[in-house]
């Protein structure tokens, strides 16, 4: 007998995904736990403003009430999500695209040289976006 988790952490991020989609358009403040990469957890109250897709994962932008400024938050280090009943009025700031958002990830990266067969060449025009 095998058991997959995969279709479970699948619906997970679609649920997720689907209050975060109605928490912006409602214009509802989140509530949630955050699990930093520096393996840190805090408690987070954010107007969410855009969900945005990178590197095969989603991420929220959202102004942090905690924080008292703009803020990205990976989606899948999100728990206990929740959509409470307080309305915000959307705030009048300019949202910086996500790779402007978040050089920690950029401190992080290694210089490669990778070497393919020519047979497997497409899956780097798919998979790293390179051309």
């Amino acid at each position: 007998m095998s058991i997959s988790l995969a279709g479970t952490a699948g619906k997970q991020s679609a649920s997720k995904f689907g209050k975060l989609k109605t928490a912006i358009l409602e214009q509802r403040v989140v509530k949630f736990v955050y699990y930093s990469s520096y393996g840190q957890r805090t408690e987070r109250q954010v107007e969410p403003m855009k969900l945005q897709f990178k590197n095969r994962s989603w991420y929220l932008q959202c102004f942090c009430l905690k924080s008292r400024e703009l803020r990205i938050f990976k989606i899948s280090r999100i728990e206990e999500l929740e959509v409470t009943g307080t309305r915000f009025d959307r705030r009048k700031l300019e949202i910086v695209p996500l790779d402007a958002q978040m050089p920690d990830e950029r401190l992080n990266y290694v210089e490669l040289a990778l070497l393919f067969r020519p047979l497997m060449v497409y899956r780097v025009f798919d998979d790293c976006g390179i051309r």
